[in-house]
This record gives C-alpha cells, sequence and structure tokens, in this order.
C-alpha cells in the first residue's frame, strides 16, 4: 500500500478529523445540498418533497465499520425504522447499506442474516434495498453476502 493511501484511509478513519468537519461551515455548506439533516426526519421531509416532484430517492445512514455485535445490530434495527416511517409516509424511498455498517468485520453471518431481514422488510413496505460497494477489499465480501441472500 502505498504512504499516500495509508495516510488517506487512516484520515478517512478518523473520528477526529470527521468531527472537526462537521464543526466547519463550510463544510456544513458544501454538504447541506446533499444531505438535508443529520437526522432521519429531514431527510424524510427531503425525500417527500422530492416525491412531490415525481422524484424518487435513496437513504442511507452515514458511517461504516462497526466495532462490534451490539453496534450492527443497532444499525439494523435503525434501518428497519427507517423503512417502517418510509411505509407510514407512502415514499417512494429505497435503503442503502454498508456491509461494514451492518457488521460484515465483526460477525459475516449476522451480516448476511440482516441483509436478509432488511431486504424482506423493504419488500414488504413496498421499497428496495441496495447493497453499497465499499472499499475495493470488501468486493468479494460484498458479493458473497449479495448471492446468499
Amino acid at each position: 500500500m502505498s504512504i499516500v493511501r495509508s495516510m488517506l484511509l487512516r484520515a478517512s478513519r478518523s473520528p477526529w478529523l470527521a468531527d472537526q468537519f462537521r464543526r466547519r461551515s463550510f463544510a456544513r455548506r458544501a454538504v447541506r445540498k446533499f444531505m438535508p439533516g443529520e437526522t432521519l426526519e429531514p431527510a424524510l421531509d427531503a425525500a417527500a418533497t422530492f416525491a412531490a416532484n415525481g422524484l424518487g430517492t435513496i437513504l442511507t445512514a452515514l458511517g461504516e465499520r462497526v466495532t462490534n455485535a451490539a453496534e450492527a445490530r443497532a444499525v439494523c434495527d435503525h434501518y428497519v425504522e427507517v423503512l417502517k416511517a418510509i411505509q407510514t409516509r407512502k415514499l417512494p424511498t429505497h435503503i442503502s447499506v454498508k456491509l461494514s455498517h451492518l457488521g460484515l468485520d465483526v460477525d459475516r453471518e449476522a451480516c448476511v442474516d440482516a441483509v436478509r431481514l432488511l431486504a424482506s422488510r423493504a419488500t414488504e413496505v413496498g421499497s428496495f434495498l441496495w447493497i453499497d460497494i465499499e472499499e475495493s477489499w470488501y468486493v468479494d465480501a460484498t458479493l458473497e453476502v449479495y448471492r446468499r441472500t
């Protein structure tokens, strides 16, 4: 791995840098166009606005690489709640998940179970589950999980 890539990788995983970025007004202005808020309600409100104009949306929770099973379950539970809200509001909205956010590195079987659950719930509410391909070393694992679900 090159030194630059290694430095960028460490920077992308730095909670301190993420916090510093969020505190900067230029950063908030730059992302506001693509991120209507940091909680579910503003995202759903934006999705409703798009829906009123005939556009569908895809929602994702920012984050990845959970460090334990409890965090992965909490992420899955959050997405279940998002799907309930999509159904309640009757939005043409899908969800997109990162497998590392669902515990791919912690417990592969639990991650597969979470994807199956979310895909099932998405189908039940008339939505769709998207799976993000993350960094290059996750491609094979992501495809394996996809094929198993």
